[in-house]
């Protein structure tokens, strides 16, 4: 299995794009969609993430 970073330290990009690491590595060829406000670039610091 995988290991993510847990550190919420990091940019929240930075963290996506480790989530989306894992889970193409579990389940190759697997496309990944962020929803939401982040997805359209209007997040808040509050903003939640959903993939």
């Amino acid at each position: 299995m995988h290991s993510m970073s847990t550190t919420a330290a990091l940019p929240i990009d930075t963290r996506l794009q480790e989530m989306a690491a894992v889970i193409h590595g579990v389940i190759p060829g697997s496309e990944v969609r962020l929803f939401g406000s982040r997805a359209r670039g209007t997040a808040g610091p509050e903003s939640e993430s959903t993939c």
